[in-house]
């Protein structure tokens, strides 16, 4: 509107357009004056005499003048210049303009509505980003052995990893990552996990990645970010697994019908949280029908509503009751007693496993 305009006649029309919310004023040369907010317009025009005060009046009364942003500006230059205002939780309008010129007006509202929508699309990208390289769900079966891996993330991304592969005859790695946090951040860790492990050759040993990802770990993140993990280097033709322990623990063998966790009596450190990382493998002897388990602790540690934690002894029952029905059905089995124990309470955090039978 012009700044000349009559501020009853602008009422009247505003009434008119109950969806107009906001106007900018203007002068005849159309160079841009400012703002009119409808609702401060109706509350001014509210009060005890104040049809009466501001009938006559122009509209150049009552102009606000608010920020003011190039038409051209990036948007997340824009957004960084006013969180302070959506921090503020209450509405707030800029003008956009290109010299003196009007183009538009958008309120912190727009912005977060937009980099919602915007953060939204981007986590669902990467939610199938992630799931192309950690699968929910991935079997291998052998002569003599049969390993399954699952994996279900707290918020959708996550930053578990799990990983297993032949690399040379009858000899096969596996592997269990835990990052330290969640979400989209712990995620690319992750992801960068994943792409290092693919294109390790671990003919060459185990030791040397683990000291190529510390390094990496280390120097990019500068001790920020840390990973806890495990990694079991699996002969099939003897079912002797060497075990490397990077400060993760949740390690396990269900032999004979009874659950006990693996401690390889080393002091294990977790991957970046020092320049050098040595991981030494600890030799372990499988013996017929024997399940290693590799864990996370979003298992353990999943809370139920009343503080109680789902704990090894839930876990051990399950295993036990579904022993001779496969690792898929234990699997299963112990996603929906774990999903069924915690009831109303949200997943604490992601749940990764990897169950390696040796049958040979």
């Amino acid at each position: 509107i012009y700044n000349d305009v009559k501020i009853e006649a602008l009422a009247e029309a505003l009434l008119e357009n109950e969806t107009v919310t906001t106007l900018g004023v203007v002068d005849k040369d159309g160079g841009i004056l400012g703002i009119v907010v409808r609702k401060e317009l109706f509350d001014l025009l509210g009060q005890q005499f104040g049809r009466d005060l501001f009938r006559h009046k122009t509209v150049a009364k009552i102009i606000r003048d608010v920020p003011r942003f190039n038409f051209n500006r990036n948007l997340f230059s824009v957004s960084e210049e006013i969180s302070e205002y959506t921090a503020k939780k209450t509405m707030q309008y800029f003008l956009l303009t290109i010299g003196n010129t009007f183009m538009g007006i958008f309120s912190t509202r727009d912005m977060m509505y937009y980099l919602s929508d915007m953060t939204t699309r981007d986590l669902n990208l990467a939610k199938r980003l992630q799931r192309s390289i950690v699968k929910e769900e991935s079997i291998l079966n052998g002569d003599t052995f049969n390993i399954l891996g699952a994996s279900h993330m707290a918020k959708g991304v996550g930053g578990d990893f799990y990983h297993f592969a032949r690399y040379a005859p009858q000899k096969y790695v596996l592997s269990v990552f835990d990052v330290s946090g969640k979400g989209i951040s712990a995620s690319l860790i992750s992801t960068i996990i994943g792409g290092m492990v693919q294109f390790h050759d671990f003919n060459n040993g185990i030791q040397p990645f683990v000291k190529k990802l510390n390094n990496y770990i280390t120097i990019t993140f500068e001790l920020e970010k840390f990973i806890t993990g495990v990694i079991l280097d699996f002969d099939e033709t003897n079912g002797t697994v060497t075990i490397h322990d990077m400060g993760h623990a949740y390690i396990y063998i269900f032999r004979n019908g009874k659950l006990h966790r693996i401690r390889t009596n080393r002091r294990t450190i977790p991957i970046g949280i020092q320049p050098e990382l040595i991981s030494e493998g600890v030799p372990f002897q499988m013996a017929k029908d024997d399940i290693i388990l590799l864990l996370t602790d979003g298992v353990e540690e999943q809370p139920n509503e009343h503080g109680e934690e789902y704990g090894i002894r839930r876990l051990a029952n399950i295993l036990q009751l579904n022993r001779h029905r496969g690792l898929m059905k234990m699997k299963n089995e112990l996603l929906y007693n774990h999903h069924k124990f915690r009831h109303t309470q949200p997943q604490y955090d992601d749940i990764t496993m990897v169950m390696l039978e040796y049958t040979g």
